[in-house]
């Protein structure tokens, strides 16, 4: 029976890092499974490792995501406007759970949204729906063939000014449905998104995630 070839610790931890990388793992996934996992010296006074914040990034991704979707609903509470809409969870997840993809940087995040509010209500407006406040469930001719076209524009935009984010895409759904036709309402969906992002700018920084201000980092060949 032939020996089954093993891999020495160094080659098995960079392709566990590649793997991980490309999936937008937090930082502290990429280690050395094998490594024996001691504990690290405690110091009177230091800070407990279970709290949120530098050194515990998953935690205070879960809490900075659920908790920024939260101040925008208290927002639309104290304001009496919407605030949250549902293509917001998926921003705040890329955001705030994977900070470190490109599509999550506030660059992305803001334009990507802009692109799917454009592709929504140019559809709208080519099928005479602009102003009909429909729902999932009313569907016509007319509304099928702005839900396709919205998508298709919103994703054109996307690719054309470099701003992927997959939630625009929902965006774009959103609007062409009839659920979201007010163009207050559109400018307040991407308000929320900025503010998003600067909530995504503080919490990660602060947790030790590297996160841009702006454009995603280039990659070094």
């Amino acid at each position: 029976m032939p020996k089954r070839r093993r891999l020495s610790p160094s080659k098995a931890v960079v392709a566990y890092d590649l793997f991980r990388i490309e999936r937008g793992a937090m930082r502290e996934d990429l280690q050395d499974a094998s490594a024996p996992q001691r504990p690290g010296p405690h110091r009177r006074g230091s800070r407990p490792e279970w709290l949120p914040g530098p050194g515990n990034a998953r935690l205070t991704a879960l809490l900075g995501g659920a908790g920024a979707v939260t101040l925008l609903a208290l927002l639309g509470l104290a304001t009496g406007d919407p605030f949250v809409y549902p293509p917001l969870g998926a921003s705040a997840f890329l955001i705030f759970s994977m900070p470190e993809l490109p599509s999550a940087a506030p660059r992305n995040a803001i334009g990507g949204q802009a692109c799917g509010v454009a592709g929504g209500a140019v559809a709208l407006a080519a099928f005479g729906l602009l102003h009909h406040h429909a729902g999932v469930a009313d569907m016509s001719g007319a509304r099928a063939g702005a839900i396709g076209v919205s998508l298709l524009l919103a994703t054109a935009l996307m690719l054309l000014f470099k701003v992927a984010h997959p939630a625009a895409g929902a965006t774009a759904l959103m609007i062409s449905l009839g659920i979201v036709t007010s163009p207050g309402q559109w400018l307040e969906l991407l308000g929320a998104v900025v503010l998003l992002c600067a909530m995504g700018v503080v919490v990660n920084r602060w947790a030790g995630i590297t996160y841009p201000l702006w454009s995603p980092p280039v990659p070094v060949s």
